[in-house]
C-alpha cells in the first residue's frame, strides 16, 4: 500500500481572539476514556464501551506573533496561565498541501522555558483541550 504523507505545519495560538504565538513543532495527543461493563458472565476478560473524548497539546519552538514579537509574547502567556481563566483557541494546519486543519479551544496548564547550555532559549507550553477536537478534512 502506498499513500502520502500529510505534511503538518505551524499551529497558531490565540489569546482573547489575537493570535499571540506560532508553535514550529506540536503534537496533539486526542484520548476516549472507557467505561468497564465486565460482568461474571465476562470470564476472565475485561469489557469496556466507549465514553467521552478529550485532548491535550503540547507546543514548543513558540515564535511570538505580538505587537514587538519578542519575549514580552511569552511573559503575556505566562501572565494569562497563572493570574486569568482565559481560554486559550488554536488553529493548526494538519497538511498544507491540501489545506485540512484541526482546532479547538482549552486551557494553558504549563509554559516551561528550556534553556541548554551556550544555546538560545526555547519556548514551550502546554494546554488542555476542552469540548469537541474539530478536524476538517472537507475539501
Amino acid at each position: 500500500m502506498t499513500g502520502i504523507a500529510l505534511k503538518g505545519t505551524d499551529l497558531d495560538l490565540k489569546i482573547d481572539g489575537s493570535i499571540v504565538a506560532t508553535a514550529l513543532d506540536w503534537s496533539l495527543s486526542p484520548t476516549r476514556e472507557m467505561i468497564e461493563v465486565t460482568t461474571m458472565e465476562s470470564g476472565r476478560g475485561k469489557i469496556y464501551i466507549p465514553d467521552r473524548t478529550d485532548y491535550t497539546i503540547s507546543l514548543n519552538g513558540l515564535v511570538f506573533r505580538a505587537e514587538g514579537a519578542d519575549q514580552t509574547g511569552y511573559v503575556e502567556i505566562v501572565n494569562k496561565l497563572m493570574n486569568a481563566d482565559s481560554s486559550t483557541s488554536w488553529t493548526a494546519t494538519l497538511d498544507g498541501s491540501t489545506g485540512a486543519f484541526a482546532s479547538g479551544w482549552g486551557y494553558l496548564t504549563s509554559a516551561p522555558i528550556q534553556v541548554a547550555q551556550g544555546a538560545a532559549i526555547s519556548y514551550s507550553a502546554e494546554m488542555q483541550g476542552c469540548g469537541t477536537l474539530t478536524i476538517n478534512t472537507a475539501f
